[in-house]
């Protein structure tokens, strides 16, 4: 709906007559389709709009700026089609598991909360493996199975691991090699000991689950 209040503030608002013609130029497509949207209009400058077919499916009301209000509560404003479809789809998904029996009817909200927790988790992962070493992989898995390990020997096995490959390294030191797990949520340090989280144990799940490569470069 952004073209939509771009063109209706350009015409209820005093611009240079060139600024105006240039506008109807550049908006010409979209102004057709606004013309035909215009329910009323009044004579200081407001204008109505018919909400659109997407728009009538999920209730939502077009007010005279353009913009997309909630005819409900817990609606957002200002979706675009692509946000609408992939709505649709997931009402759909919704209904064939309440169908299939997957879950109750009343358990709608916390079947998409959990979902939409799961796909954050997959988002923040998939962030973090374009980054991540694949040495960085092979620690956590070494914390995982030895349940931590003290900061002297991370440093011993990353000395290790520079100097079987320094053109690599060059400059990059332990700090930033453990930083990034530590910024990343992936590991924890405490009393000289360095710990994976939980969520360092996701991550290792995400991996299989995903059957991602995880001897990568570094």
């Amino acid at each position: 709906m952004t073209i939509l209040v771009a063109i209706v503030g350009l015409i209820e608002s005093a611009i240079w007559p060139a600024a105006l013609i240039w506008a109807l130029w550049y908006f010409r497509d979209d102004i057709k389709l606004l013309a035909a949207r215009i329910e009323e209009a009044s004579p200081t400058g407001g204008i109505k709009l018919k909400p659109s077919q997407a728009e009538k499916q999920i209730g939502i009301e077009t007010d005279d700026k353009g913009l997309t209000t909630p005819a409900t509560l817990g609606v957002t404003p200002n979706r675009t089609p692509a946000m609408l479809k992939m709505e649709e789809l997931i009402k759909r998904d919704l209904d064939a598991a309440v169908t299939n029996g997957v879950i109750r009817d009343g358990d709608r909200l916390s079947y998409t909360i959990s979902s939409m927790a799961v796909k954050s988790l997959e988002n923040h992962f998939l962030k973090i493996y374009m980054h991540i070493f694949g040495t960085q992989i092979e620690g956590l898995r070494l914390l995982r199975e030895r349940g931590g390990v003290s900061v002297s020997e991370a440093r011993a096995h990353f000395s290790a691991l520079k100097a079987a490959n320094p053109q690599f390294y060059g400059v990059y030191g332990y700090d930033d090699w453990v930083g990034y797990l530590l910024n990343a949520g992936m590991i924890e340090v405490a009393d000289d000991n360095i710990r994976i989280t939980e969520l360092g144990e996701d991550f290792l799940l995400f991996l299989h689950a995903r059957n991602l490569r995880t001897d990568k470069a570094g």
